[in-house]
């Protein structure tokens, strides 16, 4: 199988961030306790954005640490990301996120019980590949620019 350029993989990427439906998120507590969850996503051409349960432990890690991992559900066709990760309450949200984010997930998390927030990914690096022939030439995105 022939290498993709980057541009491919960088449009490759987006297309999927712009579709998939689910993303891995991985964080560690302080202690260095890791924590990995599938959470439903919605990209936003900027900054990956998912929903969860404020006493979830990925919200709690990221509250303390300001970072995260993520990667798109399927090994076959890789992109995955390092990024600095935020936390807001559900309740704070400006009505146009709100819409945007109901839009986007087809449900309203703040319909659920207890308190829900709002994660933000912004990457900084994103990394395609879809077998060993590409993995020397991963890096699709650099300090948040995509190359």
């Amino acid at each position: 199988m022939q290498a993709r350029d980057t541009a491919t993989r960088v449009a490759d990427a987006q297309r999927r961030l712009d579709s998939e439906a689910n993303i891995w998120i991985a964080t560690s507590s302080r202690s260095g306790e890791p924590h990995l969850v599938a959470l439903s996503l919605w990209w936003d051409g900027t900054a990956l954005m998912a929903t969860t349960p404020a006493n979830n432990p990925v919200a709690r890690n990221i509250a303390a640490t300001s970072v995260a991992r993520a990667s798109l559900p399927d090994a076959e066709d890789v992109v995955t990301m390092k990024a600095t990760a935020s936390i807001t309450l559900l309740t704070d949200l400006d009505t146009e996120r709100s819409a945007a984010m109901v839009a986007a997930l087809g449900w309203d998390p703040r319909d659920e019980d207890g308190e829900w927030v709002l994660i933000t990914l912004i990457p900084d690096l994103i990394w395609s590949w879809n077998g060993l022939h590409e993995d020397a030439s991963r890096t699709i995105m650099r300090h948040g620019v995509w190359l």
